[in-house]
């Protein structure tokens, strides 16, 4: 049985690691109201869904932020974040991600939805996911956690030499697609990490660190 499915990274691995994965340490938000009506699966993925994108303005049932200044639903995986940090997401420069209104229950004006349309490099062969249960038509679902052990990301270094944003999703959908679940995870460079986690002590976050080969 394993006790301690992530991996703890000494201080030299996170601060000389270009980009991380954001894990989002929470039980998650709620679906919006109108479920799949919300999104627009026009090039998404026939059989699991993978690539769909909300269409409009996401109005979910019920508040669930509670402090968190952002959180990620477990079944579409869209972002949430307060107004202050996007304030300071905007004030920083930060590149790779717009804001859009969020209606949480009756709270109509301290959140917004974060867009990020920019896809990460696929993951190389050395990653360690605990892959199951793959998408058989686009591979990219089912390289989900399935907590027996800690994951580890790889990316090859010229893949990461190209990129110019500050925030992207993994070309991997994560979750148990064949539920309705598929969604990719967040990955971010290095100065966002100090402005969303730094700066703002935000404590339900973890960064794992992406590692580089050749």
């Amino acid at each position: 049985m394993i006790t301690q499915p992530f991996k703890e990274y000494q201080k030299e691995e996170l601060k000389s690691a270009r980009f991380f994965y954001l894990r989002i340490c929470t039980s998650g938000l709620d679906n919006p109201k109108k479920l799949d009506e919300a999104f627009n699966y026009e090039y998404a993925c026939s059989d699991c869904k993978a690539g769909r994108i909300p269409n409009e303005e996401l109005h979910l049932p019920s508040n669930r932020m509670g402090k968190k200044k952002v959180d990620q639903n477990l079944r579409y995986g869209y972002l949430i974040f307060d107004k202050e940090l996007v304030k300071r997401i905007n004030e920083s420069n930060l590149k790779g991600i717009d804001f859009r209104k969020a209606i949480l229950g009756r709270e109509f004006n301290q959140f917004l939805e974060g867009r990020v349309l920019n896809t990460f490099p696929k993951l190389t062969n050395n990653s360690i996911l605990h892959t199951e249960d793959l998408c058989k038509t686009c591979g990219k679902s089912g390289h989900y956690n399935t907590q027996t052990g800690p994951t580890e990301y790889w990316a090859y270094k010229k893949d990461l030499e190209k990129l110019d944003k500050d925030i992207y999703l993994t070309w991997e959908h994560f979750r148990i697609w064949n539920k309705g679940q598929t969604y990719p995870l967040p990955i971010v460079n290095q100065q966002f990490r100090k402005v969303i986690y730094e700066n703002s002590k935000l404590r339900h976050l973890r960064f794992e660190p992406i590692f580089e080969q050749e």
